[in-house]
């Protein structure tokens, strides 16, 4: 997983919100889903739109 700055490149938003516990099931999902080279999310929000 990379982390890009978007700083001067674009708008960026962030809703403030409480922050939830981490499940350990999107603990294991995160861990592997980090050694891929997938960038979309099959099931994001480009499916919606």
């Amino acid at each position: 997983m990379k982390i890009k700055s978007l700083k001067g490149l674009a708008i960026q938003y962030h809703v403030w919100h409480e922050r939830l516990s981490e499940s350990e099931s999107n603990k294991t999902k995160l861990r592997a889903i980090s050694g891929t080279a997938n960038a979309i999310c099959k099931n994001g929000i480009v499916k919606h739109v």
